[in-house]
């Protein structure tokens, strides 16, 4: 499955943050040309290039932030991912959308609230 993992690094950090997060990608196995710079083209959807990877594809986002800008759009990405069957998980909050959906609820809401703050 390497040769299909991806990842995602949101536009919005600082460098020092970007660079943070490159690293952390890079420490995941991630070649640097399969990460994605995303600035989302709208908040609150799932992004264009999700389309894009195959159904056995693994996205690897440092946090759940980095898949889009809102609450709403990172929901959106997870469910169309999951229609996709496109593997995602972020590492600060430990989600992982091959568990079990109901376990994975808690994790996804928590992230959630705290981006809404």
């Amino acid at each position: 499955m390497s040769e299909n993992r991806y990842g995602v690094i949101s536009g919005v950090r600082s460098a020092e943050d970007r660079q943070l997060a490159l690293a952390r990608l890079k420490a995941e196995g991630i070649p640097t040309g399969r990460i994605f710079w995303t600035d989302p083209e709208e908040p609150n959807a799932p992004p264009v290039w999700l389309n894009d990877l195959s159904a056995d594809a693994e996205l690897i986002a440092p946090s759940l932030s980095d898949l889009t800008l809102s609450t709403q759009g990172i929901a959106a990405t997870v469910e169309t991912a999951r229609k996709l069957g496109i593997h995602i998980r972020c590492l600060d909050e430990a989600f992982d959308s091959q568990n079990d959906w109901q376990s994975q609820i808690s994790t996804l809401l928590s992230a959630l609230n705290r981006l809404d703050r």
